[in-house]
């Protein structure tokens, strides 16, 4: 064979042996890929799923589809227990989720479990506004801005008798009491929580017009009067809550 022959064989070969080599390839599992630089915990933050078709906000100022954020979701859990460490089972957490620093937000409400747990996901890099409430305690709040299991311990909440009346002097009797916290809005979280519509109890009044609480906070609250829509709601100032004892005699 002469030496030119030889030149032209050669390309052959070495095509014809990664032809081979490719044929004779380990097949990839479905599903095996990950994509680089993610990670995956049992131990993540707890997380709430952010609206379908939201997008999140890329170096260049665009957006990119929500679907190309799913590998950055995690899973991971909240605990929620009194100060002595007890679970509190069936406490309720009402979350803000935001990726775009509260311009807008997704509001999504969790429960614990028998052990004071609950577990969800939210896309990594989100803040997060909870407003965390449980029967017997003061409701709190707390805002997340990186990830990690969260534990929460709630204080005893500020007990609090009283009476209603109408502006006659007559008991609002077997009448239903909703008391909506009015947060002051110095900082984030309570901006955040003030949009919420939070509810710290409701009560209804017995026969005398009495009622009592111990789930508030030591703050303004909001009366709403449920059985008489549309009409005028009272402020109960802090300064009562913390007496521990209020008469509300009702414009009407």
């Amino acid at each position: 064979m002469t030496i030119r022959a030889r030149l032209l064989l050669w390309p052959l070969v070495a095509f014809a042996a990664l032809g081979i080599l490719w044929l004779l390839r380990k097949p990839e599992k479905p599903g095996a890929s990950v994509r680089a630089g993610t990670s995956f915990r049992e131990d993540a933050p707890v997380t709430a799923a952010t609206p379908e078709g939201r997008g999140t906000r890329t170096a260049s100022g665009g957006t990119e589809p929500e679907r190309t954020r799913a590998s950055g979701e995690r899973r991971g859990r909240v605990r929620v227990t009194d100060v002595s460490g007890r679970p509190l089972a069936r406490s309720r957490i009402k979350a803000a989720i935001s990726t775009d620093y509260f311009q807008t937000h997704e509001v999504v409400e969790l429960e614990t479990d028998g052990d004071g747990n609950c577990g969800s996901e939210w896309p990594e890099g989100a803040w997060i506004v909870l407003n965390v409430w449980s029967d017997g305690m003061a409701p709190q709040a707390v805002t997340l801005t990186a990830p990690g299991p969260l534990a929460v311990r709630l204080a005893p909440g500020t007990g609090l008798a009283g009476t209603a009346a109408s502006a006659s002097g007559a008991p609002l009797v077997h009448a239903r009491l909703r008391l909506e916290p009015i947060l002051p809005e110095t900082n984030m979280t309570n901006r955040v929580l003030s949009r919420l519509s939070l509810v710290d109890a409701e009560v209804t009044t017995d026969s005398r017009g009495g009622f009592d609480c111990h789930t508030l906070r030591n703050v303004d609250y909001r009366v709403v009067f449920v059985d008489r829509p549309g009409t005028p709601g009272m402020i109960l100032r802090a300064a009562d809550v913390k007496a521990g004892r209020v008469a509300l005699r009702t414009p009407w």
